[in-house]
């Protein structure tokens, strides 16, 4: 019997807020593996349940089994923006380049924000350092071609001095790379609605 078959039943809304207040509390704690055990005790069909079991998964660092999942997400709604972005994200870290990249034009194609920040801006600083690193590994005069754009595109919100050559602008992402990811990236680890909602 599967755990969807176990559970079949759908959270009323009390269930729901006790199942936020609870997974919210352990998050915060860090207390990722007691996160995994309750999230996993109300499995639902949905692609927020796959997206926050890969977000809780990441902080367990089990890097496959997030990947699964946000491919999951993506497998029920082709348009969830935050699992495209996260998917980009699981490919950059195994440097896989070109499938990243994909991700994350899918990523800033689809519209949403989160916050008070668009995934697309963070999207594009890994799509330009996705060029960035892939292009140090091959020469692809192709890909390398692509970078300065992405540049024009990040100058704005990465504080740099505006004169900076695109080699300073680079190294500078590179030296401080984790800097500005947690910068531009929102805080959002669970996501939950009410099993009736529509989105």
């Amino acid at each position: 019997m599967g755990l969807f078959d176990k559970f079949k039943k759908e959270l009323s809304e009390t269930e729901l807020t006790n199942y936020g207040t609870k997974m919210i509390g352990l998050l915060q704690e860090k207390k990722y593996d007691e996160a995994l055990a309750l999230h996993e005790k109300y499995p639902r069909k949905k692609e927020g349940y796959w997206y926050t079991k890969g977000n809780i998964l990441t902080n367990l660092n089990r890097p496959e089994e997030a990947l699964n999942c946000y491919q999951r997400a993506i497998e029920i709604k082709d348009t969830y923006i935050k699992a495209w972005f996260r998917l980009g994200q699981k490919y950059f870290e195994f440097g896989f380049f070109r499938k990243a990249r994909n991700a994350f034009v899918k990523t800033s194609m689809l519209e949403g924000k989160i916050g008070e920040i668009e995934w697309n801006t963070l999207a594009t600083f890994y799509y330009m350092m996705s060029l960035y690193l892939e292009y140090q590994e091959t020469n692809d005069e192709e890909v390398g071609n692509k970078i300065p754009n992405q540049i024009r595109k990040l100058r704005k919100v990465i504080d740099l001095d505006p004169n900076a050559s695109h080699d300073e602008f680079l190294n500078y992402c590179e030296k401080n790379f984790q800097t500005i990811v947690d910068d531009l990236e929102p805080n959002v680890v669970v996501e939950f609605r009410h099993p009736e909602s529509k989105n």
